[in-house]
């Protein structure tokens, strides 16, 4: 009887396991696009900032 528990206890942790990693990638990658982005963005706001006095300078 209790091995029958603890083996439906295990498949239970697998199965919770699985939903974590499920669910755990999708926003991990939702992480890493949204951090990627705003670096995007600091990146060509700066240089934005650095070029636009040179292109005013020019004309």
């Amino acid at each position: 009887m209790i091995d029958a528990s603890v083996r439906f206890f295990i498949r239970d942790i697998n199965s919770f396991r699985l939903l974590i990693i499920n669910a755990a990638i999708p926003i991990i990658i939702l992480t890493t696009y949204e951090l990627l982005m705003n670096i995007l963005n600091t990146y060509i706001g700066s240089l934005i900032t650095a070029v636009a006095p040179i292109l005013r300078g020019h004309h």
